[in-house]
């Protein structure tokens, strides 16, 4: 946790090869570095899939949507899977504007189980 901005993410491991980011707070300029390392290690272990559950962040910058495109890019390898999912009401408009909403795979719920 970042105790500064209560910026969390908790990691669960849904199999040997797949993870679970729950990310709460803002995503922006001063989180989405934390993201972006948690990501870039999935991205270098091995993981076949990883999965962004956003239900608790309400509100997301530029700066969060591009370490998400960087998931994206990943996603693109051979056998990898990028997922998204929880979106704000507010964090899905950033998506349209952007016209990302059509490029990520995107799931509904992102409650934890």
């Amino acid at each position: 946790m970042n105790s500064k901005t209560g910026f969390v993410i908790e990691e669960k491991q849904e199999s040997s090869d797949a993870v679970c980011l729950y990310v709460t707070g803002d995503l922006d300029s001063h989180t989405s570095s934390l993201l972006r390392d948690k990501m870039n290690a999935g991205f270098s272990s091995g993981l076949k899939q990883i999965h962004i559950v956003l239900a608790d962040v309400p509100r997301m910058d530029s700066s969060g949507i591009a370490t998400l495109v960087e998931g994206l890019r990943w996603s693109k390898l051979p056998e990898k899977k990028f997922i998204l999912s929880g979106l704000t009401d507010a964090v899905y408009d950033l998506f349209v504007l952007s016209k990302l909403e059509s490029e990520f795979e995107i799931l509904a719920t992102g409650a934890k189980s």
